[in-house]
């Protein structure tokens, strides 16, 4: 996909005529839309469903922590419950097993004075009576907190963590046998990410890059030693699987852990691409029973100013030595055209008691909104349905994070897949939730 931007007209605007669109369906149709209740008070990122109920972790412009929504009626869904979030915090995942939930606690804002205080670590949730949240224990980890995780055996938990003494956020397994006493069991990060360490790059912070359209690093504030390759090292996401934890480690790629002695990780193998081929390596989808690992960026700049991010399909038979498949065809379209981002973002889990599907991969893409993917043949993975909301009513978005951008199009963020075959989207900028339903 290309797209020129039009100095005339404000980022993230989409070229005339391509700002407001309509829906588009294929192999979906709308059962209901939550929107929270007006405009940005639905800037939800992570869902999941639990019985009759859809949780949901917030962006952060709302204020709003965690949220509950009761769609019993799927035509009709309704917010019954919501924690606010804490000062210069968002809660923007959670993860459920049985009746016990996490939810994430991440600086958000910005960095500095303005920013502080902040709460960073997980809060555990006892979720047998909802709309019921009922507090059961919380982990510190310093740093600026966590961001994504897993957790998926309802034992130990797989943190995207920040730390004191680390430059960024790395992975620490939290035994949570006891919920009421969370503790640590094991961590990894890569060589070089302790504060007191030598490292052979310069760490781009979250708030201080912007990257090129061939993969390169400007940044927005302080100096590049000269001569030193500019990256960001960071898990954003592990999953296990057995005795195997698997990692998209941002800009450096796709790693696999042995997790054998889950208080000593070892590494097994480091898959990195080059930047101009790849970047924010974002989500993980193993399935090992078929020798494969979905291994996927995420698109982080609006206008296509970034690479074009890729899905890549990995073979994990050698699991020292991982090769790439295959990658994902992007959706035809005019979407990057449209304004926003226009690629991969998040995808459908295979969670427990979810849909557990090992030859389809129900991806978002932003405005491009929910993309399915039949990878049954894994040398050729192709596009089966999709799901694009009609773009919220709603004033331009702005400013963004500190950017100056105007959004209007759709941003939609998250994907879970009931085993009922019904899907949940969210939509980060604040239009909530769609419940949809399949007939493919």
């Amino acid at each position: 996909m290309e797209c020129t931007p039009d100095p005339t007209i404000p980022p993230g605007r989409g070229k005339p005529g391509k700002e407001m669109t309509p829906e588009e369906a294929n192999g979906f149709k709308l059962l209901g839309h939550c929107d929270f209740g007006g405009r940005n008070k639905g800037d939800v990122m992570q869902l999941l469903v639990k019985d009759d109920f859809i949780l949901c972790g917030h962006v952060g412009m709302s204020g709003a922590g965690t949220s509950v929504i009761d769609a019993s009626n799927p035509r009709k869904p309704r917010v019954v419950n919501q924690i606010p979030a804490p000062r210069n915090t968002h809660n923007n995942k959670l993860q459920i097993v049985g009746d016990i939930m996490v939810v994430n606690n991440e600086q958000f804002g910005g960095r500095g004075p303005d920013f502080e205080p902040f709460k960073a670590g997980i809060d555990i949730y006892d979720v047998s009576n909802l709309p019921e949240l009922r507090p059961l224990g919380y982990f510190h980890t310093g740093g600026r907190g966590v961001h994504r995780f897993w957790f998926g055996d309802g034992r130990y938990a797989f943190l995207t963590a920040g730390d004191d003494e680390y430059i960024d956020q790395f992975l620490k397994i939290i035994d949570l046998e006891d919920p009421t006493r969370p503790k640590e069991v094991g961590r990894w990060a890569m060589p070089g990410m302790r504060i007191d360490e030598e490292r052979d790059w310069y760490q781009m912070g979250q708030f201080r890059f912007k990257k090129n359209r061939q993969g390169e690093y400007i940044p927005l504030g302080g100096e590049v030693p000269e001569g030193m390759k500019k990256k960001r090292a960071c898990v954003h996401m592990s999953m296990n699987v057995g005795e195997r934890c698997y990692g998209a480690w941002w800009d450096s790629g796709f790693i696999i852990l042995d997790i054998a002695d889950i208080t000593n990780p070892a590494l097994v193998s480091h898959t990195q691409w080059p930047p101009e081929e790849s970047s924010a390596t974002h989500s993980v989808l193993p399935l090992p029973e078929r020798n494969i690992c979905i291994v996927s960026d995420e698109c982080t700049a609006e206008d296509m100013e970034d690479i074009e991010k890729q899905i890549r399909v990995m073979d994990i038979s050698d699991e020292k030595n991982p090769q790439v498949l295959s990658t994902f065809p992007h959706p035809e379209g005019d979407y990057a055209e449209r304004g926003g981002r226009s690629g991969p973002h998040n995808l459908h889990e295979n969670r427990p008691d979810s849909l557990i599907d090992h030859n389809r991969v129900y991806m978002t893409w932003f405005n491009g909104g929910l993309r399915v993917f039949d990878i049954e043949d894994p040398l050729h993975p192709r596009e089966v349905a999709h799901y694009v909301p009609e773009t919220p009513k709603r004033d331009p978005i702005r400013p963004l994070w500190g950017r100056d951008y105007e959004l209007l199009q759709v941003q939609v963020d998250d994907v879970y897949m009931a085993a009922d075959g019904r899907a949940c989207i969210s939509e980060r900028l604040g239009a909530g939730v769609w419940i949809l339903e399949s007939d493919f």
